[in-house]
């Protein structure tokens, strides 16, 4: 099993940075581990980052995309907000 993934990419002052990717599992424990469900219908109504095909039988999230989303929801929770 692939535990962690990075991809490496060039950015435009020519230096090059990676972002990890994640498995569900990896995915789950950041927030919080709801079910599987939950977080394909999140996905499905543009609620949480959607994940990235890398093969027909693999996918990932970006783990940068997870943690903003969780950032969000933390800042949400501040202000006594829903969203």
């Amino acid at each position: 099993m692939i535990s962690n993934m990075k991809i490496h990419t060039k950015k435009r002052n020519g230096e090059g940075a990676s972002a990890r990717l994640l498995r569900f599992h990896q995915v789950r424990e950041l927030v919080g581990n709801p079910s599987r469900t939950t977080v394909w219908r999140w996905c499905r109504d543009g609620n949480f980052p959607r994940p990235i095909r890398l093969s027909s039988g693999l996918i990932a999230w970006r783990e940068k995309a997870v943690l903003e989303w969780v950032e969000s929801r933390e800042e949400s929770a501040e202000y006594g907000t829903r969203g």
